[in-house]
């Protein structure tokens, strides 16, 4: 069984995950086992959501962990979540994995 420290910023979105979508909670655990500030969250997220074909970088954007965690748990159930239970996790692979920012060579 995997243990969730509470209120710590992982345990605040896997319990705002679980509300919504239990299976995808399970998931969040399975794929983020460590404990992490709200920093290496979105980074993580980051990384997951760079892992989409479609474009995701508005989306990565609003989850600055620079902002006070009660608003940015506000931008990832608004922003990130509804994406999340639509698409479910993507499959983990860099090579998938779509930068922030894109050079255009003209």
């Amino acid at each position: 069984m995997i243990k969730i420290q509470p209120k710590t910023p992982k345990s605040m979105v896997f319990h705002l995950i679980r509300y919504h979508d239990v299976e995808l909670s399970e998931a969040f655990v399975h794929r983020c086992p460590a404990e992490l500030d709200l920093t290496d969250l979105s980074a993580f997220f980051h990384q997951t959501l760079a892992q989409y074909e479609f474009e995701t970088g508005g989306m990565r954007a609003s989850l600055d962990p620079c902002l006070p965690l009660e608003f940015w748990l506000q931008r990832f159930e608004r922003d990130i979540l509804p994406v999340l239970r639509q698409c479910r996790f993507p499959p983990q692979s860099a090579k998938d994995a779509r930068p922030l920012y894109e050079v255009h060579n003209h």
